[in-house]
């Protein structure tokens, strides 16, 4: 089993993987901002700015 940090890391990782995902499937990526993939009510918005848990 992985150590808390580095299982914490790796959820953070898919999220914003499946984010940035969405929002290139649905504004292109030229028209995709990282403010909508960080955005938490974006679909599959992974808001980990500042979160410091």
């Amino acid at each position: 089993m992985g150590r808390p940090r580095q299982e914490r890391a790796a959820r953070t990782r898919e999220a914003l993987l499946r984010a940035a995902a969405e929002a290139f499937d649905q504004h292109g990526y030229a028209g995709s901002s990282i403010n909508q993939i960080l955005s938490p009510g974006s679909p599959g918005g992974a808001d980990h700015r500042g979160r410091g848990d």
